[in-house]
């Protein structure tokens, strides 16, 4: 979003590359999003935000002054961060995982019953998202801008239309203005094109 240099590698987890030898030598958590600044090698997407805003003072995600009201910012920020993986998280585990598997010819295409059962989670998660971390302001915790924590719980929430599990956001409007408003960042359509081309493959299977 500042159109800071970078060269992209391309891994494919679903592939086994993060679990190859060289990978893991370098990210002893198999995991991607992954960076090599120079030979400082770091994994996870919310660390690797954090380090980038501090290193580039880029305040406006990651608010790094230390005066009080800053830090009780920050530290709200902090919150949704620590949160993360018992919130909006939880859509890639329990809901898009097993759909990229039905995509991806990996498992068996599941019944209309299921389908709905699997759209009523995902929205639940994201009626529970709402009502917790959007429901005093504009965005994640109640910030009037974007921070590193919107664009953290904003790849797990949208993912869900872009991939066609679901066909909108219409019942959750909060979090519907929220996608709608994050979606004017910088480079937006270029970040979710993989995933929009994922919904198209859906689509044309018949497993929205």
């Amino acid at each position: 979003m500042h159109d800071h240099p970078f060269d992209f590698v391309k891994v494919e987890p679903l592939a086994g590359d993060t679990k190859k030898p060289d990978f893991k030598s370098l990210f002893p958590l198999s995991l991607a999003p992954a960076i090599n600044d120079n030979g400082f090698y770091l994994a996870e997407g919310s660390a690797i935000m954090q380090y980038l805003c501090e290193k580039n003072n880029w305040e406006q995600y990651w608010p790094i002054a230390n005066d009080t009201q800053t830090r009780q910012r920050r530290a709200r920020i902090a919150e949704y961060l620590s949160h993360h993986h018992h919130s909006t998280r939880l859509i890639s585990h329990r809901v898009m995982r097993p759909y990229l598997q039905e995509i991806f010819g990996m498992a068996q295409p599941s019944d209309d019953a299921a389908k709905t059962k699997r759209k009523e989670l995902a929205l639940k998660m994201v009626g529970k998202f709402e009502k917790t971390f959007l429901s005093q302001g504009k965005f994640v915790s109640g910030m009037s801008e974007p921070t590193i924590a919107d664009i953290l719980a904003y790849c797990e929430v949208y993912q869900l239309v872009s991939s066609k599990l679901l066909s909108s956001l219409d019942d959750h409007s909060t979090a519907k203005a929220w996608c709608e408003e994050m979606q004017k960042l910088p480079y937006h359509d270029d970040v979710h094109r993989t995933v929009t081309k994922v919904g198209e493959i859906a689509k044309s299977k018949n497993l929205t």
